[in-house]
């Protein structure tokens, strides 16, 4: 699920076609969740950034979690999240940095990016930017 959000707007929104949708000039936040081809598509082409799949934010060495191309940062960590079973597991998260925009990747609900949206968005009164959200 590929969900945007905007400057100055607090809270997502989704596009219907994206074969033909362009990328609104005050997207900050790009949150891609079990990302389809066509989400992945459209994000590279419309932002020519590289997304990472989940092979690429799987990579255990260290060089390959944090890497600088092309202008943008790129940062895979492995997160802990409490699934149904209430055990503790990991799941790789990517982001991808730049100074209009951060891109989130994720395979898995975290309840912490939720939390993030529901609280810190909803009472941002500044603009958001791309490094706010990623310090949030």
């Amino acid at each position: 699920m590929l969900t945007l959000y905007r400057s100055c707007v607090g809270h997502g929104e989704h596009l219907a076609d994206l074969a033909k949708a362009s990328l609104p000039t005050d997207v900050a936040w790009i949150d891609l969740l079990k990302p389809e081809p066509d989400e992945v598509a459209f994000v590279k082409r419309t932002t020519g950034l590289d997304v990472p799949d989940i092979g690429d934010l799987s990579e255990i060495e260290s060089s390959s979690r944090l890497r600088n191309q092309n202008g943008a940062i790129y940062l895979s960590a492995p997160l802990i999240y409490r699934a149904e079973e209430d055990q503790p597991i990991t799941t790789p998260v990517g982001f991808v940095l730049t100074r209009e925009r951060l891109i989130t990747v994720r395979f898995h609900e975290l309840s912490f990016f939720q939390t993030f949206t529901d609280r810190d968005l909803a009472a941002e009164s500044d603009p958001l930017s791309s490094t706010a959200v990623f310090a949030g």
